[in-house]
């Protein structure tokens, strides 16, 4: 396991330039945050710099957003976006159903991530 501190910021499903359509990096759905705690997504997506080359579905855990939320996210690596390519692990963006969620406050958050890496 990894540990980093980073900024999360949100990005949907849409079909405008700037937040990249409705798919992941290799053409499934995406997964947002409010299907995911509804029980209507395995896990929530989220969005790496694509210079980090995280293996797609690495599991990443944030203990603090799974208090606030009362909930035990599953969260994955399935997605890059150009907004933070070349930051490393300082960026990354969580999915979420819509404009008005990806500004909720906690998804606009700086947070101690884990980044679990499986052996190859």
């Amino acid at each position: 396991m990894e540990t980093h501190i980073s900024r999360a910021t949100a990005y949907y499903p849409d079909a405008s330039r700037l937040e990249g359509g409705f798919l992941d990096c290799i053409g499934r759905k995406l997964c947002t945050l409010q299907d995911h705690i509804a029980g209507k997504a395995p896990y929530c997506s989220l969005a790496f710099d694509e210079h980090l080359h995280l293996p797609y579905g690495t599991l990443i855990t944030i203990p603090k957003l799974d208090i606030i939320l009362n909930f035990s996210l599953i969260l994955k690596a399935v997605d890059n976006g150009g907004a933070f390519a070349g930051k490393g692990f300082s960026r990354f963006d969580i999915c979420v159903n819509g404009h008005q969620n990806s500004l909720l406050h906690y998804v606009n958050a700086t947070y101690t991530i884990h980044v679990w890496r499986t052996e190859s």
